[in-house]
């Protein structure tokens, strides 16, 4: 999914680790809280031994780049969000999204054993068919993301994404779902390093109210709102991303 970084990475003479977070990928379900995730994380960085580093986390994401942020912060050197989902334990967090994303985390909120269940056969049709899901979501998608998806080097990197999905995604999707939609075990107070935040004006897969939110709680951030942009500014404005925690 992060393949269309790699030119503008080595063009800035940087490396992108991007490991796959657990219950994605190839990887093992751990049932991770937020500290939970900053100490695999840090056990990850010792296998690679990365000392310090920055990390940037999309949509779903967000909320596991400022749990990292937070639980590591001699670390982690800097911090980037995109399109960041975050804190939807109100109403008011879910205005203006849509439907799909807004039933999704509803659910997680009032009945979140049964989103698991409610995920299983999505996820399955999805490994199944990875290009017709690609096309369905594109289909779906306002102008701005369908354009950018459905440019041939960013459908291949999707529809990868796709195709290696665990068996078991979609634990890991409810999961994604299920703690954003309560109530956040991140202390902010500990995130020292600064937070640059990108977010498309026209994004309804998560609103940029989420970013304004976010820009506000975190101690040292600054928001970037990208005027006319989707969800899929990870794609159209890589190098600005990277850039800003180097």
């Amino acid at each position: 999914m992060f393949a269309s970084w790699e030119a503008v990475a080595r063009d800035l003479g940087v490396e992108i680790m991007a490991p796959d977070r657990p219950g994605w990928g190839s990887s093992d379900i751990l049932g991770l809280d937020h500290a939970g995730f900053a100490a695999w994380l840090a056990d990850v960085m010792d296998v690679l031994k990365i000392e310090h580093a920055p990390v940037i986390g999309v949509s779903c994401g967000a909320q596991w780049a400022i749990a990292a942020a937070a639980g590591l912060p001699d670390r982690i050197s800097g911090l980037g969000v995109v399109g960041a989902m975050g804190q939807c334990d109100s109403r008011e967090a879910l205005s203006g999204m849509l439907a799909g994303n807004k039933l999704l985390l509803g659910l997680a909120r009032v009945a979140p054993q049964l989103l698991t269940p409610v995920l299983e056969p999505v996820m399955r049709l999805a490994r199944f068919n990875p290009s017709a899901t690609i096309r369905r979501f594109a289909a779906s998608s306002i102008e701005p993301d369908r354009v950018l998806l459905l440019h041939r080097p960013h459908r291949h990197a999707y529809q990868g994404a796709v195709e290696h999905l665990a068996p078991d995604c979609a634990r890991a999707m409810a999961r994604d779902h299920i703690l954003p939609a309560s109530q956040w075990s991140i202390d902010a107070t500990r995130i020292t390093q600064a937070a640059t935040l990108w977010h498309g004006t026209r994004d309804v897969s998560v609103p940029r109210h989420h970013s304004k939110r976010l820009a506000n709680w975190l101690p040292n951030a600054r928001l970037n709102e990208i005027p006319g942009a989707g969800h899929l500014i990870n794609l159209s404005h890589g190098r600005q991303i990277i850039e800003a925690v180097l």
